[in-house]
């Protein structure tokens, strides 16, 4: 088990090498920012590596990106500032929000090295900042995670059930929001119990019932700023 703790560092001689230190991963060469941690007992999570300086970072056209770690630490701020959001959106379509997190903080000396990290804590999406989705908020919820050995299951571990707890917005069911009856039926079928499984929800949908989910997602989670 890898016991997680905010503040703790890690270094590697690449950018794979220091995720692989980080969580347990065995990777050569590794591209992105995001790693699934189902293998490691934690289905539904994602192990987040990025920048927060407020800096625009991310590479080729759809993904460019700004993050901010504000209120002490206590959220992150998230914005998509590519010229198009459209990839993102489809992205977002087919794959969900990922709205559970490990949040690595890369370069956390600012010394241009993303080699090194810095674990700043588990966070949950709370809020998106725009309708398009595109710009959302994180709040943390914990700032030590006990994540598996891959493969490692058990009660000593945490899992996604620990980023829900107390949040009344997470735990609405769907009727609430106010669906449409043909949106509903689908969500039915799909077996989506509450809002919260909406951000996880992927169906590669576009047109109006893509709209009406986005709108209804916008409602239930948007903030201002």
């Amino acid at each position: 088990m890898i016991v997680l703790e905010k503040n703790d560092i890690f270094a590697g001689e690449s950018y794979a090498d220091m995720i692989n230190k980080a969580i347990g991963t065995n990777y050569n060469v590794y591209r992105k920012s995001a790693v699934g941690l189902a293998q490691f007992g934690a289905d539904g999570v994602i192990a987040r590596f990025v920048f927060t300086d407020g800096g625009v970072h991310g590479y080729d056209e759809g993904w460019k990106w700004r993050n901010y770690l504000s209120n002490g630490g206590t959220e992150i701020k998230e914005y998509n500032v590519s010229a198009s959001n459209d990839k993102l959106i489809k992205k977002h379509a087919s794959d969900g929000y990922f709205p559970f997190r490990l949040s690595f903080c890369l370069d956390p000396d600012g010394i241009r090295d993303n080699h090194r990290c810095k674990f700043v804590g588990a966070y949950r999406l709370s809020g998106f900042i725009n309708e398009d989705l595109t710009a959302i908020t994180y709040s943390k919820v914990a700032d030590t995670f006990r994540l598996g050995s891959k493969g490692e299951i058990g009660d000593c571990l945490n899992n996604k059930k620990d980023f829900i707890k107390n949040n009344s917005s997470y735990a609405k069911p769907p009727a609430e929001p106010g669906f449409s009856d043909r949106v509903f039926r689908l969500l039915k079928k799909l077996r989506i119990s509450c809002a919260g499984d909406l951000l996880e929800l992927g169906i590669e949908t576009t047109g109006e019932t893509a709209d009406e989910i986005h709108k209804k997602l916008f409602e239930c989670f948007g903030v201002s700023e």
